[in-house]
């Protein structure tokens, strides 16, 4: 009861703002929670890109396109879509399965592989702990708005005091 009687005598606007920063604490801490999920999320991810790390694992003849050449189609046949130009064989190369040098490469990886589902799922996680950020700061800017408020007023009421020789 001490405890409720005492926040009782606390000004409104102190109030508000501790109830905000309190608000704007517990969102930073759902924001932070989700982070850290989200990175267990990643983890698993990499472990499935590292478990099958071949090319032609990843993109499947399926997925392949027909390289063109001045005559018409090349004779070599079928190549993986993303694979370089060239004679260049990527069927028993590992794959990148690191979440930073997939975000640094945007046109990489084609929309249906486990590369992609790394950067979107590290990429979901950064965005969301910094929309957490941003809303904790928006909640604790509004919160300090009345105390401010009356601290201004309360200064002026003192100045007017002061003049008037109260």
């Amino acid at each position: 009861m001490k405890f409720l009687d005492a926040i009782k005598r606390i000004e409104k606007p102190t109030r508000i703002l501790l109830g905000g920063f309190a608000v704007a604490l517990l969102v930073v801490g759902i924001g932070y929670t989700a982070l850290l999920v989200n990175k267990l999320h990643v983890a698993d991810l990499v472990a499935q890109c590292e478990s099958a790390p071949t090319w032609e694992e990843t993109f499947p003849k399926s997925r392949t396109t027909q390289k063109k050449d001045k005559d018409g189609w090349d004779d070599e046949g079928l190549e993986p879509i993303g694979a370089p130009s060239g004679n260049v064989s990527r069927e028993n190369e590992p794959l990148v399965c690191e979440p930073k040098l997939l975000v640094q490469f945007s046109s990489y990886p084609p929309s249906n592989s486990i590369q992609a589902q790394i950067k979107n799922a590290y990429e979901h996680g950064e965005r969301r702990l910094e929309q957490a950020l941003f809303i904790a700061s928006i909640v604790a800017l509004f919160s300090g708005i009345p105390y401010a408020w009356y601290f201004l007023l309360r200064r002026i009421r003192e100045l007017h005091d002061a003049i008037m020789g109260k």
